[in-house]
């Protein structure tokens, strides 16, 4: 990126892809830097500003990021500041308790999310395909699958999951410091797996039952092939978690492949979860589209957890649940608890999380700016804050506030 500069020095697109590498790395030292070279070097001045604008809100100046972005008029050209022009604006609104306006800004942005990124997706495939799965395990029987038995030298993994905004990434963050865990972050380990399931299957679920052993070894070895290309080699771990929040969809394969599975599951206030994942850029695709809509967010919550609790029935699942708001107001207890479950002992390091998120080179997930500082009360039933923008929701996900007792 660097020497792209040096060829031309007015390339806005080179500039755009170092702010946001700055920017999800956490070294706002190298941002400011680079300000200060485009306030010479870019002609467009709305541009510029644009970037001002969000090292003041990374800087936590949330009032001066307002002045600078409500009436900064940019190009059509210059379509992602555009869109994330009006994510700012909304964050920055939040953090000074302008709720209305926040909502407001919150809403433009994901219309423009679809407007420039939408072309091919389509989110009702998606809760299709949920749908059909909650449909062929409603009366599904456990004893209709044969056990299986590995005999090589690898354990059964162990996975984090949850519905997205639910406290994944500080879980992960929190677990990863301790000298014998290694979390691999969001990597597609079982969805290759699915695509050759899906291809043994021919893409019915009822075939799973006819899966052979030495089929099931295959898939097995390559997962943990797979996962060994993650691994940090300068770190010895006793335990690989895989992170990634909806493999809580694919529990059903997931114990067909690895019956001895252990599963951590992430949870958070579903009314907090869905406004989070609302108010939340994701790279767009027929799952996360949903989130571009509160309605529809609180419908894909609703389809995932019935099919979440119909493999809780099926299934004798190995299960460690965890609630956000439990980490929040009682760390040691939950996080001992946790530990416990993946038979390790304690750890000082789990308590100082946020240095390790600070050493990351790049945190993947949208929480980047979030977990690299201490335990924060700042998101806990946030959703009360909006519950007039938010009513239409309500009634979806009354039954699961009552099911996590919340």
């Amino acid at each position: 990126l660097q020497k792209s500069l040096e060829l031309n020095p007015n390339f806005i697109l080179t500039y755009h892809e170092l702010f946001s590498l700055y920017d999800r790395s956490n070294q706002l030292e190298k941002y400011k830097d680079l300000l200060n070279k485009i306030k010479k070097l870019l002609k467009d001045k709305k541009v510029v500003n644009f970037y001002f604008a969000f090292y003041e809100y990374r800087k936590k100046n949330y009032k001066t990021t307002i002045e600078l972005l409500k009436d900064l008029d940019l190009e059509e050209k210059y379509f992602h500041q555009i869109v994330t022009r009006h994510g700012v604006l909304a964050k920055s609104y939040d953090k000074i308790e302008k709720y209305d306006e926040a909502y407001h800004h919150f809403k433009i942005n994901n219309n423009l999310v679809n407007k420039y990124y939408g072309k091919g997706i389509e989110e009702k495939n998606f809760i299709k395909y949920i749908n059909k799965r909650i449909e062929f395990f409603r009366n599904f029987s456990a004893n209709k699958w044969n056990s299986f038995s590995d005999e090589s030298q690898f354990s059964d993994p162990i996975f984090l999951i949850g519905f997205p905004r639910s406290g994944t990434t500080l879980l992960d963050t929190i677990l990863r410091s301790h000298q014998s865990i290694e979390v691999i972050e969001e990597k597609p380990l079982i969805s290759n797996l699915i695509s050759s399931l899906d291809k043994l299957t021919k893409n019915d679920l009822k075939n799973l039952r006819f899966i052979k052993d030495d089929q099931i070894q295959v898939l097995r070895n390559k997962y943990f092939e797979n996962i060994s290309k993650y691994l940090n080699k300068s770190k010895s771990s006793k335990v690989i978690i895989d992170k990634m929040p909806l493999n809580i969809i694919y529990v059903g394969e997931i114990i067909k492949i690895f019956p001895n599975a252990k599963f951590i599951l992430a949870l958070r206030h579903p009314c907090d979860s869905v406004l989070s994942c609302f108010m939340q850029n994701f790279e767009l695709n027929n799952s996360m589209a949903n989130f571009l809509d509160i309605e529809s967010a609180a419908k894909f919550y609703d389809n995932v957890m019935k099919l979440w609790f119909q493999y809780t029935k099926i299934f004798s699942l190995n299960l460690n649940i965890v609630k956000y708001e439990n980490i929040v107001n009682n760390f040691d207890l939950v996080v001992k608890d946790t530990l416990k479950f993946l038979n390790l002992s304690w750890s000082d390091d789990v308590k100082n999380f946020y240095e390790t998120a600070n050493n990351r080179k790049l945190i993947s997930t949208p929480s980047y700016d979030q977990v690299n500082k201490p335990i924060y009360t700042d998101s806990l039933n946030r959703w009360v804050k909006y519950k007039t923008e938010i009513k239409s929701i309500i009634p979806i996900l009354e039954p699961w506030l009552k099911k996590f007792d919340y």
